[in-house]
């Protein structure tokens, strides 16, 4: 077995993840870079004498928190000061050639990275926020598709969205910290109780910059980071998930956000409505015309619709025009 392993290891149809941690070359260039990520936690833990404790981006991606960005680093406790900092890895293939040849030919027929992906760097932090209360816990991993792939030591998810809130980071931290209080009716109790983990006054008031733009009523990490970039670009905030009605009091539709005071619907479309599984069931241009639909209504109820997408929120200044177009309420100085 050993011996067929290293032959497909150095023919180039096997990455190697982790010291005796294999994985189809096809199935690692085909996963998703979030997958991809979570393949790299386990297969650092199955390698690992002591198995990591992973932390801060990586524990909150494990426990299944939405993250605007694929973090390009393993973060993990680092069990001693001396540990602690940055440590690059080997290359994952043993045949580079034949790794990329497949790359390509899978390019004709599917989404794969544009070059070839290698070992994120694995960083080990010291002095993290931690509490008696919230040790370090076994997790299940799955990836996106429901696949079981492992477990894994990670911080709880209260102790890790700590220690992203003392960044200050709202783009990274706000999205994770929605979808925790979200699921989770006492999560702003738990939260904030751990607030004094944190050992100085700027930590502590970045944490109070981001749970004062957290939202748990937001059901979307666009929607979350739509919040963020709102502020950010200087606008009031619509107040979320609203139910509009018409004159008779049927209801019209639930949008994402509304400006009460001038009436805009504010509408993030994360574009996954017009692939992906929710259309198997229903095919696009059904879509497109049920929006249309839905839109008219508000419209015929008083109310303008600004949309804008990912791509709008990557690059501020589109969302800042889209919303100057609608006449969206600035924050006042």
């Amino acid at each position: 077995m050993a011996r067929s392993i290293d032959r497909d290891f150095a023919r180039g149809t096997l990455v190697r993840l982790a010291r005796g941690v294999y994985c189809p070359t096809e199935v690692w260039l085909k996963a998703a870079p979030w997958d991809r990520h979570l393949l790299n936690a386990v297969a650092l833990s199955l390698g690992s004498h002591r198995s990591p404790v992973f932390a801060g981006p990586t524990a909150a991606a494990i426990h299944g928190l939405p993250l605007t960005s694929t973090p390009s680093m393993l973060h993990l406790r680092a069990p001693s000061r001396g540990a602690s900092g940055r440590r690059d890895r080997k290359t994952p293939y043993g045949n580079r050639t034949t790794a990329e040849t497949l790359r390509r030919a899978l390019a004709k027929t599917g989404t794969v990275p544009h070059r070839l992906p290698d070992l994120p760097v694995v960083h080990g932090h010291w002095n993290l926020p931690s509490h008696p209360s919230y040790p370090a816990q076994t997790v299940p991993v799955t990836l996106s598709d429901g696949t079981f792939v492992g477990t894994v030591l990670a911080d709880p998810a209260p102790i890790a969205l700590v220690a992203l809130m003392r960044t200050g980071d709202l783009e990274l931290v706000v999205p994770p910290l929605d979808a925790y209080l979200h699921r989770h009716p006492d999560g702003l109790t738990t939260v904030t109780e751990l607030r004094d983990t944190l050992p100085s006054r700027a930590q502590k008031l970045r944490f109070d910059s981001v749970l004062a733009l957290a939202d748990a009523r937001a059901e979307s990490a666009g929607e979350s980071l739509s919040r963020v970039v709102i502020h950010q670009l200087g606008f009031e905030l619509p107040e979320p998930q609203v139910e509009i009605r018409d004159a008779a009091g049927q209801l019209i539709a639930r949008v994402d956000g509304l400006w009460k005071q001038t009436g805009l619907v504010g509408e993030f479309d994360g574009l996954q409505k017009y692939s992906g599984t929710f259309a198997v069931s229903t095919p696009p241009s059904e879509i497109v015309v049920a929006e249309k639909r839905r839109e008219d209504a508000l419209r015929r109820a008083g109310h303008d619709v600004a949309r804008w997408i990912w791509l709008d929120l990557r690059n501020p200044s589109r969302l800042e025009r889209i919303l100057t177009q609608h006449s969206a309420p600035r924050r006042r100085a």
